[in-house]
């Protein structure tokens, strides 16, 4: 045996004439974006933390793509869940700024609100939305 020879042997005897074969090797920015995807889409009721794990989770997938390649199936992942948590943060937000104060203008509804809010919490309910949707 010739411990000084430092050619790349293979156990086919074929001494260095064989192209290395890739070994994949763990993709981190794939796995970064599923996790943001999932935190994203555990914390939906949160609101602000969809917005900013949603938002990594598709900039880690991005970056984990490599040219030439198919993305990773963690990769895909991270986006379906961060884009199912920021088209419905986008819903609630669309609808609290938007539809709601409309609702508000409505007297049906706005009784309707006064009504459960009062039962609810045990508090006036038009102190508490003037601050934020003033009619007038």
């Amino acid at each position: 045996m010739d411990y000084f020879n430092h050619t790349n042997q293979s156990d086919s005897g074929n001494y260095g004439n064989e192209p290395r074969q890739y070994t994949p090797g763990k993709n981190y920015f794939a796995l970064a974006s599923c996790l943001c995807g999932i935190i994203a889409f555990a914390t939906l009721c949160t609101g602000i933390i969809p917005m900013i794990a949603g938002s990594l989770s598709i900039i880690f997938a991005v970056m984990s793509h490599r040219k030439g390649k198919q993305m990773e199936t963690t990769a895909l992942t991270g986006i379906a869940f961060s884009s199912i948590a920021l088209l419905f943060v986008a819903f609630i937000l669309l609808y609290s700024y938007i539809v709601l104060p409309k609702l508000l203008e409505n007297d049906q509804f706005r009784n309707q609100m006064r009504f459960f809010y009062e039962n609810m919490y045990g508090s006036d309910f038009d102190t508490f939305i003037e601050p934020y949707y003033n009619p007038d």
